[in-house]
């Protein structure tokens, strides 16, 4: 029999709402042609998607931009099979240690260069960290409003 899947805690809930507002801000620095900020954004939604799910199953994360492999394994053995077979949840661990390396370039930029953020981004980054942002929300999403 399958183990009871957690009930949404607050913290969750918070990583989920914070999510969902930095993809909208995503969308809306991408549009206006902001694609360092559109970057950061989309980092930032990724990075707490996955904190959701590390949130929604109790496994402690730590404050660091990337996730260990061995962390990620205690989450990925809790995701209900049904999610894993939707979701390519090892391509979300992928995808959230991939744009954590981007995290203080897109906000800071190149400062021992003194090179802005603005200038190093391009719309083709920002629509791919866009289009990972919302697979990684999507996929924590799966999960956490999963029913059994």
């Amino acid at each position: 029999m399958p183990e009871k899947m957690p009930e949404m805690n607050q913290q969750c809930d918070s990583w989920l709402m914070k999510g969902r507002r930095r993809l909208q801000e995503a969308e809306r620095y991408l549009k206006q042609d902001r694609y360092s900020e559109s970057v950061s954004a989309s980092q930032e939604c990724i990075e707490f998607s996955v904190k959701a799910i590390f949130s929604f199953f109790s496994v402690e994360f730590t404050k660091e931009h990337k996730i260990r492999e061995q962390k990620f394994k205690e989450v990925y053995n809790k995701i209900p099979q049904e999610c894993k077979e939707k979701y390519n949840y090892p391509r979300i661990y992928l995808l959230s240690n991939f744009w954590s390396e981007f995290y203080i370039e897109a906000k800071y930029g190149f400062e021992i260069l003194k090179i802005g953020s603005d200038k190093i981004f391009e719309k083709g980054e920002a629509d791919l960290a866009l289009q990972h942002a919302y697979e990684t929300k999507e996929a924590s999403w799966a999960v956490i409003f999963h029913t059994t």
